[in-house]
């Protein structure tokens, strides 16, 4: 299942493949709606480009994010996210799918794991209090 995103001056084409898609696209799409303001300023501040794929994935343990770095020139129209988990929104997952996403957002611009988590927990401090 595919679906484009329009995300103020951004377009984000998420897909799934997990058997839930519906659930998992609703609750990606309820947190933009919460958090959009908040998450849009992420994007601004991370040089987040136009164009962002992002695709949900089975994956083999909890939610896990990858951000994938292709060309420096690609980098700049167009990053792709991948975000594998096994278990899709049970309880207070949504929390955890927020800061998975906002994880890949600052690791764009900062390429240590070690300085994007300290930031992550900064930028998730911020969004949610």
């Amino acid at each position: 299942m595919r679906r484009v995103i329009e995300f103020g001056k951004r377009v984000i084409l998420a897909e799934c493949e997990e058997k839930r898609c519906d659930l998992i696209l609703g609750g990606f799409l309820s947190l933009l709606s919460r958090f959009g303001k908040e998450i849009s300023h992420l994007m601004d501040k991370y040089e987040i480009p136009d164009q962002i794929l992002l695709m949900f994935k089975v994956g083999n343990g909890d939610l896990q994010g990858m951000y994938r770095v292709h060309s420096e020139d690609i980098s700049k129209h167009l990053i792709v996210i991948d975000i594998y988990t096994r278990h899709f929104f049970v309880y207070g997952s949504e929390h955890e799918l927020l800061e998975t996403f906002v994880h890949e957002i600052i690791h764009h611009k900062i390429k240590s794991e070690k300085k994007t988590v300290a930031e992550t927990s900064r930028a998730m401090r911020k969004l949610t209090g």
